[in-house]
């Protein structure tokens, strides 16, 4: 059986894919396959896999119509043979010793590993993301080092500097959802994180996250209330069930920008505001997380109407906000 099968979903990435599989053949660790799933791609990136598949039969290419990341990694899923599963994106570089240096020591009952990473910048600048602590960890350990690192970094949220046990995925019956486009990556680990999974955190660097290149996410407009909904989960995890009190406040003011942003964002862009702010309101458990104390001063005001369910009151300031903006550009002008 083979130990790491690497996933990549495939999408208009002809610029970046040679590359990012060079690197993978390139692996010090040679006990891996590569599912590459082409999600509908129109500029040919498909025909590099081919090309390379003929060199080196561990790179198998499975072909979709264009239905998105989430439904890409979790169709190479069903076909992945390896103990391990390493997702990786096609404009991003494995480092060369990642799968080496994290499978070679002892794993007992270890069901996720996580690595550093670095962030490449387009002027070439490289920020390295680590965390201090090299320990394994479970339980209450991984809730407080996710509060610890998570908003500061997205240590623990992406998928490319960590393995993650086949079984563990299967047996918690996790998937990605698919109709998610944006952070689809942490609503998995989350799911993963809530089953008590045993984590090795290594020092060995796992990616190099390319920051500036062509996301096809980008052109999505963002779903907060999807995004919402996520942070949610994290409060559920982090607040009832491993009952970190401490961290509270802190996620009830991330779920509230959240909510702000909701009603704000289609205000914005001439969506049904009323209808979504209404929606907020017959949904009790969202209700009961907002807060007003310490965030965003433009969400405030929304915020604060949703909780006292003051529609007309949320419709006056989203209106004066807009006119006060409109006479200041025409007073610049």
């Amino acid at each position: 059986m083979v130990q790491v099968s690497i996933i990549m979903p495939l999408y208009n990435k002809k610029q970046y894919v040679e590359k990012v599989i060079n690197a993978i053949i390139d692996q010090t660790y040679q006990d891996w396959e590569l599912i590459v799933v082409n999600d509908g791609s129109s500029d040919g990136s498909e025909k590099i896999v081919q090309q390379m598949n003929q060199k080196d039969d561990r790179i198998k290419l499975i072909n979709q119509e264009n239905k998105g990341v989430s439904e890409a990694r979790n169709k190479a899923l069903q076909f992945a043979k390896g103990k391990w599963i390493w997702f990786v994106d096609a404009d991003d570089i494995p480092q060369k010793d990642f799968l080496k240096n994290a499978l070679e020591e002892r794993l007992d009952d270890v069901e996720i590993i996580v690595g550093s990473f670095d962030r490449y910048y387009e002027n070439q600048e490289i920020q390295h993301i680590k965390i201090e602590e090299k320990a394994i960890c479970e339980g209450i350990d991984i809730s407080t080092l996710f509060m610890k690192y998570q908003y500061k970094n997205g240590y623990w949220g992406y998928l490319w500097n960590k393995l993650i046990r086949k079984e563990l995925i299967l047996n918690g019956n996790i998937e990605f959802e698919k109709n998610l486009k944006l952070a689809e990556d942490l609503k998995f680990m989350i799911q993963l994180y809530r089953l008590d999974p045993r984590v090795k955190i290594v020092s060995c660097c796992a990616m190099r996250y390319t920051v500036d290149a062509y996301n096809s996410s980008k052109e999505e407009k963002i779903d907060y209330y999807a995004q919402m909904h996520i942070q949610m989960m994290v409060y559920d995890w982090i607040i009832r069930e491993k009952e970190q009190m401490v961290f509270e406040n802190h996620l009830k003011r991330i779920i509230s920008n959240y909510a702000g942003c909701i009603i704000f964002h289609a205000y914005e862009s001439g969506d049904d505001y009323k209808q979504k702010a209404l929606k907020l309101m017959r949904e009790t458990k969202t209700m009961d997380l907002l807060i007003t104390d310490g965030i965003d001063k433009i969400m405030k005001p929304i915020v604060k109407g949703l909780k006292e369910e003051n529609l007309r009151k949320i419709e006056i300031y989203l209106n004066g906000r807009s006119l006060i903006r409109k006479l200041y550009r025409k007073i610049k002008s």
